[in-house]
């Protein structure tokens, strides 16, 4: 997850530069409480030893299901997303869907999801 953040930081976030140009406010105002949420944030003690594990990699096989009409983040996000994520792991783009895929694709995610856990050995 660091990792993630980082990467999107360096690029300045992860809209299409089309958009960005199209409507500048917009990227702003979709993104700003996600990054209020991960920028110079430091977890209440109680949840300090979770953090360590909200930000870091996963560990185990894992499926990560990205929508391609996705307005904040790009799809780009899910070919990084294959690179990092542990054996086992599975990675879709789902046409289109945006942000709540589950709702715009109900079923096709539920047919992925089971895909991924009738998978499980």
């Amino acid at each position: 997850m660091a990792a993630m953040v980082a990467d999107l930081r360096r690029r300045g976030g992860s809209a299409p530069r089309r958009r960005r140009d199209r409507h500048p406010g917009e990227l702003a105002g979709r993104t700003g409480p996600y990054r209020a949420t991960i920028r110079n944030t430091r977890p209440p003690e109680r949840y300090a030893e979770l953090h360590r594990y909200w930000t870091a990699a996963p560990l185990l096989p894992s499926l990560y299901l990205h929508g391609r009409d996705d307005g904040c983040v790009t799809a780009d996000f899910a070919h990084w997303a294959a690179r990092v994520l542990p054996d086992g792991s599975d990675v879709a783009i789902v046409e289109h869907a945006g942000h709540f895929l589950q709702l715009d694709q109900p079923e096709k995610v539920a047919e992925l999801v089971l895909r991924f856990l009738g998978s499980a050995r």
